[in-house]
Formats: structure tokens, C-alpha cells, sequence
């Protein structure tokens, strides 16, 4: 049996870790998720591999090339467009000559292929459906099945109120090859919300089978951390060896407290204290006097002198420099330099390539521009709405801005864009809760509400406008 790897997927929730990194790329205890995947394969006996790619990927071709180095043969199928998960398959049909099987380049698991597959010969099945079960299934496609194991109903991504059970989909589906002809060519098509459906309307027999195992998919930073550390507590049963020492003693000039990974070259500097939940990438860093707990360190990362990093992901070639500190699930993106003295706030995002100043306190996400000393680059915010702009920044912001003088006058304008009014009404009440008072000013454009400002005597104001999800939001006055 073929199997197609789908390792298309920009990882939009994992950023600034995807900024310059294909999601299947991202290191698990010190080797890319995808290497994972193709020893899960090669373990059960597929060894010819087809590899769908849209997002960089001539990062994934360097380092996999032709797969020969972890004994397998791998095919690439680049998308100019984004096709969808059965479109991207459908690009594969002249790889595919029988029976295939299809699974996540970003996601992990440990279950056994091969009885999946006796199970899909054993029903006849045009579809089988790998399933497992999830305590929260919020975030999947649910799936149910009658006493036979034939799939009965269907639902992406359910509220609680439409839970129906907690078998998920996790993606990985074996599939007899005549079904692609139900799928069209060149066209974004979706195995769950498009192909599945169809089949089923027609009375196309699709199975679900009961895997037992570990699986997870790796979808944000949460999930991120948590397989690092679960691979690192050996819950998951790896079929290529991370190359590094699951490290369980204490040197006599720091201290580790398992289980902490260490890759090749790492220097740890003297009282120190190094975990538990550690994953220090190759050739990184830890200063003297530091302490790391919880946290992912990738490769060729740097922390100074009293450094502190708790919960933290230090993504490749960064810098925290002397007494800067890092909490939870904060995230320092690639070859960015965090000042001296420099706090970073639990949740914040620091993209890639920046320079944050000394003495700074990190509140939200440096986003745009080459060097950030806090939320703001001159008077203006700019980023994505819910990612580097949420309501509770807003909030945040309102209250802060409205505390400069007792009584302050606020004044706020949008462009009337849906977005922008939902984070006016964020900024509202951050202003209030700093007893100031708040004038909403309607719709209009920023040199009105400056107009304005002046005309009304007030002592400052925002103004929000937005375009699809991105967000500006200036802010004038005082």
C-alpha cells in the first residue's frame, strides 16, 4: 500500500513557530513532526510515499530530498493554489495505483497502520476513517458509527450543545482508489465537508475504525508544548529516536531536574536551573543563574545571565539577553533579540527578526516593523484581529490610555467595519473601567475624529478601521 503525506498546511495558529518554517517542520524533541510520520509508515510497510505541498515547500524537500536517508521513496506533489485535503490527494491520482492511505505531516500518533488496515480489507469499505477518542472534542470533526463500525452522521467543529460523541476524525483516512474519481481536479475540495458527504448521499459505504494509541494534532502552541512534553515523558512511542539525552542527573555546576531533553553542543552555565519539561535544541544556550521550567528551546537559541523562561518557546537562533525573562506560552520568534531586563508577558508573540529594547515590559505582540519597545510602534497598532489585536488588548489599552489625567475625555471612531466595531466596544470599557468618560463618535475617518477631538475638547481618542481581518488602530490626542 501508497500512502500520501498532506504537509501543505501554513500552521496560521502556530505563528511566529511557521513564519519561516512549513508546519511539518517544526521540531519534535529535536526532529521535524514529519519525520515522525514517515518512521510511523516505513514501521508498518509503507515505504512509497506521496508528499503534497503548497506552503515553503522547498524547506521540506531539502531536508526530507528523496526520502532514501529514512529508507523510504518519497514523490512530491507541489499545489499553486490551495486545493483543499481531497483536492490535494486528487493532485497525487498518478502516483496512486491501488488502495492508498492518507495522514498528517503535523500531526502525531502511534497507532498501528496495519490493523486499521486489515480493518478497511475486512469491511469492503470505499472510505475507512481512523477515529480516537477526545475528552473535549470542540475542536474536530465528530463522528458516529452504528454497531457495524459504517459511519452515520458527521459534524465539523460542534459546540457542546452538539456534541453527539467523542470519537473524532484525526485525519487519517485509507481509501480505495476509485473513489477519486468523485473528486475534482484542480478544484479546493475537502475530504470532510465536501467528498464525505457526497459518498454518503449516495449510499457509499465509509467505516469508521477505533485506533488505539496516541494521537495529536499539533494546532497551536498548547498542543505544541504538550506533545514536546509528552514525548519527552514517553507517552508516545516514537519509531525514530530523537538524537539528544533525556537527561536525569545533576552536573556539579548546575542542576536538572527531569525529564529534560538535551540535543548536541548545548552549553548550561553555572547555577542554573534547568526544568522539568525541558527541551534545549542543538547548540543552544543557557546563561549562569538562569532557571528554565516548562519550556522549548530550539536551536541555536541564547539565554543570558539570570535569564528566566517559564512556559516559554524560544524559536531558532534567538536571544533573551541578561535578566530578561519569558512566561507562559510566550512565544520569541526566530533570530529576535529580547533586551536586557526585558519582561515578556505570558501569551505575547514576538515575530520573527525582531529587536526588542532594554527595561521592557511586553504587554502584546510585536507584529510589524523591525524593533518594538512595546504594543505600540509610534501612535499606531497594526496587526491581525484575534491574533495580535484582541478585545482583551483593547480593554487593556482603554484603561491604560484613559488613566494619563483624572476626568479624561475619550472619543472613539471606526470605519464601521464589523471588526473594528466589535474592538470599540473592547476599548469602551477599558476606558470606563478607568472612570473616564467616553464619547462614541460613529463612523467616519481618523482626520475627522482628530477634528473632533479638538472642536469637543476632549483630551484624546482611537480610531479603528480594518480590511478583512487586519486591523489598524491609532491613537490620538494625548
Amino acid at each position: 500500500m501508497k500512502a500520501v503525506i498532506m504537509a501543505g498546511g501554513e500552521g496560521s495558529r502556530l505563528r511566529p513557530l511557521t513564519c519561516d518554517t512549513p508546519k511539518p517542520m517544526v521540531p519534535l524533541l529535536g526532529k521535524p513532526v514529519m519525520e515522525y510520520i514517515i518512521a510511523l509508515l516505513k514501521e508498518h510497510g509503507i515505504t512509497d510515499i506521496a508528499v503534497t505541498l503548497q506552503y515553503l515547500p522547498q524547506v521540506i524537500k531539502d531536508y526530507f530530498d528523496d526520502g532514501s536517508r529514512f529508507y523510504v521513496n518519497l514523490k512530491y506533489f507541489v499545489e499553486d493554489k490551495p486545493l483543499g485535503t481531497a483536492g490535494s490527494v486528487k493532485n497525487c491520482e498518478e502516483f496512486l495505483d491501488s488502495d492508498f492511505l492518507v495522514i498528517s505531516g503535523d500531526g502525531v500518533c502511534d497507532f498501528n497502520l496495519q490493523d486499521a488496515i486489515k480493518w478497511h480489507k475486512k469491511k469492503n469499505a470505499a472510505v475507512t476513517i481512523v477515529l480516537t477518542r477526545v475528552p473535549t472534542p470542540l475542536e474536530y470533526g465528530v463522528v458516529m458509527t452504528d454497531n457495524d463500525g459504517r459511519v452515520k452522521r458527521f459534524l465539523e467543529k460542534p459546540s457542546w450543545s452538539e456534541v453527539f460523541a467523542d470519537t473524532v476524525n484525526t485525519g487519517i483516512y485509507i481509501i480505495n482508489k476509485e473513489i477519486l474519481k468523485y473528486i475534482p481536479t484542480g478544484t479546493p475540495f475537502d475530504f470532510s465537508k465536501d467528498l464525505f458527504p457526497k459518498l454518503m448521499n449516495e449510499g457509499i459505504p465509509i467505516f469508521g475504525y477505533d485506533a488505539e494509541g496516541y494521537w495529536c494534532d499539533i494546532g497551536d502552541i498548547d498542543a505544541y508544548m504538550n506533545t514536546n512534553f509528552d514525548g519527552l515523558a514517553g507517552k508516545i512511542k516514537l519509531y525514530c529516536e530523537p538524537e539528544g539525552i533525556n537527561y536525569n542527573k545533576t552536573d556539579k555546576s548546575f542542576t536538572i531536574i527531569p525529564p529534560v531533553f538535551i540535543g548536541h553542543g548545548v552549553n548550561i552555565g553555572e547555577g542554573s536551573f534547568i526544568g522539568p519539561n525541558v527541551i534545549l535544541g542543538d547548540f543552544s544556550t543557557i546563561g549562569k543563574n538562569s532557571r528554565v521550567s516548562y519550556s522549548i528551546i530550539h536551536d541555536y537559541s541564547r539565554a543570558g545571565n539570570n535569564t528566566e523562561i517559564q512556559g516559554a518557546i524560544l524559536c531558532h537562533s534567538s536571544v533573551l539577553k541578561k535578566g530578561a525573562s519569558a512566561f507562559d506560552r510566550s512565544v520569541i520568534g526566530g533570530s529576535s533579540v529580547i533586551g536586557e531586563n526585558t519582561r515578556i508577558n505570558p501569551g505575547v508573540k514576538i515575530w520573527n527578526n525582531k529587536t526588542i529594547d532594554d527595561n521592557q515590559n511586553i504587554i502584546g505582540n510585536v507584529v510589524w516593523g523591525k524593533t518594538g519597545g512595546g504594543l505600540f510602534e509610534g501612535d499606531e497598532i497594526t496587526g491581525e484581529a484575534g491574533i495580535d489585536i484582541t478585545p482583551e488588548i483593547c480593554c487593556r489599552l482603554g484603561a491604560a490610555f484613559a488613566s494619563l489625567k483624572k476626568g479624561f475625555k475619550c472619543g472613539i471612531m471606526t470605519d464601521g467595519s464589523s471588526v473594528a466595531n466589535l474592538l470599540k466596544e473592547a476599548l469602551s470599557i477599558g476606558v470606563s473601567f478607568s472612570a473616564a468618560q467616553v464619547f462614541d463618535m460613529g463612523t467616519g475617518f481618523s482626520a475627522l475624529l482628530s477634528y473632533m477631538i479638538n472642536a469637543f475638547g476632549l483630551d484624546g481618542g482611537f480610531y479603528i478601521s480594518s480590511k478583512e481581518q487586519n486591523v489598524w488602530l491609532s491613537i490620538l490626542g494625548e
